[in-house]
């Protein structure tokens, strides 16, 4: 599913230059990277693209050394979240950097319209290389965060107003 990249009439850059970036970040608003191809689904921000990552992104297989997410895949309507993932995997190079800063399970998260969907430091643990084949995507992570001692991860469950993100690191193992 490559569909082309189309810059939008208000100055987007064209798509031969935006492929010449092996950097994605997904879903910018106005915290734009240099040396990314920054997208967002919303015009106003004023991304090197626009795309609504729920309908696919429009770059080519293998095409990505690191991805960038933050604050997105909450937003992501529950029917399509598999679907978006298995586009990153799609996107992402072997060994690409895959980096997500997404909420942390709790009640103001979770009331929150905005946040279709909540996470813990083992919502991606289903895709994490452990000897175990994933038959949902095609590819597996490999942890590169630090691990959050159990300890810190007992204090959040039982006091989860004092954490509002998680931050992941992984390696995409094709």
């Amino acid at each position: 599913m490559c569909a082309k990249v189309n810059p939008s009439k208000s100055g987007q850059r064209s798509s031969t230059h935006l492929l010449s970036k092996p950097k994605l970040n997904i879903g910018c608003g106005t915290d734009k990277k240099d040396g990314f191809i920054n997208i967002d689904k919303f015009q106003s921000v004023n991304p090197d693209a626009v795309v609504d990552v729920e309908d696919g992104l429009p770059f080519p297989d293998n095409h990505f050394t690191h991805i960038y997410c933050k604050q997105v895949l909450q937003s992501i309507s529950p029917g399509k979240l598999e679907f978006v993932i298995n586009e990153i995997g799609r996107v992402a190079k072997k060994g690409c950097i895959f980096e997500l800063i997404v909420p942390f399970d709790n009640i103001m998260n979770r009331s929150s319209v905005s946040n279709l969907k909540c996470f813990t430091w083992n919502s991606f643990s289903h895709l994490e290389v452990n000897g175990h084949r994933s038959y949902y995507f095609p590819f597996n992570l490999k942890p590169l965060h630090k691990r959050t001692p159990w300890l810190i991860k007992l204090f959040f469950v039982l006091f989860p107003i004092f954490k509002r993100t998680i931050y992941l690191k992984y390696e995409i193992i094709k």
